[in-house]
């Protein structure tokens, strides 16, 4: 007696089907991680802003000791330094616009990144940022507004307020090269 081995249309399918999703299934296992940033200066005072862009658009800005979050693909690789995103960029208030900073990114182990892929999650990461300007120097301006409201006292992009009925000092950073930087404003004119 012959036996005879037939699978049915419907079974060969269903094997195929599940053989498909098995390849892409692995093949999701090669994705380069995701990262969930956390940006933030613990140390920072509550005037000192950051902007933050991920590949050339901005996403967002913290202010003083505030927090941003933010999802930054990662890169396939097998190092710390080799996963970790890339073209993130932020920026700080200067007297002729807003320049880059430096930061830091503090990534969890390489184990952890593994286990956060397999479960199809976002890594949880930090990024501690610094408020390094260029170099400058110190320009010191005495504001006499005893009697008169509130003054914002500028020089290019940074300002400092003066409050009602103050009469005080303002330290402003200096630094040649614009135009926008030789002037000293109140409330948007330039003093006298």
């Amino acid at each position: 007696m012959k036996q005879r081995c037939s699978i049915s249309r419907i079974r060969c399918l269903r094997i195929f089907r599940f053989t498909f999703l098995l390849v892409l299934a692995c093949l999701g296992c090669d994705k380069p991680p995701m990262f969930h940033l956390v940006a933030r200066n613990e140390q920072a005072n509550k005037s000192e802003r950051y902007k933050i862009f991920l590949k050339g658009r901005e996403l967002g800005t913290v202010t003083g000791s505030g927090t941003f979050e933010f999802d930054a693909e990662g890169r396939r690789g097998n190092t710390l330094q080799e996963m970790q995103p890339q073209d993130i960029e932020v920026r700080i208030p200067w007297i002729c616009g807003w320049v880059k900073t430096s930061f830091a990114l503090y990534l969890a182990r390489h184990d952890e990144i593994e286990l956060a892929r397999a479960e199809h999650r976002a890594v949880q990461a930090s990024m501690n940022l610094s408020y390094l300007p260029p170099s400058f120097d110190w320009v010191t301006i005495f504001v006499d507004n005893r009697g008169g409201p509130p003054q914002m006292v500028s020089i290019g992009e940074l300002q400092e307020q003066v409050p009602a009925g103050a009469a005080q000092r303002v330290l402003l950073p200096y630094s040649e090269g614009c135009d926008k930087a030789k002037n000293v404003r109140v409330n948007g004119e330039i003093g006298q």
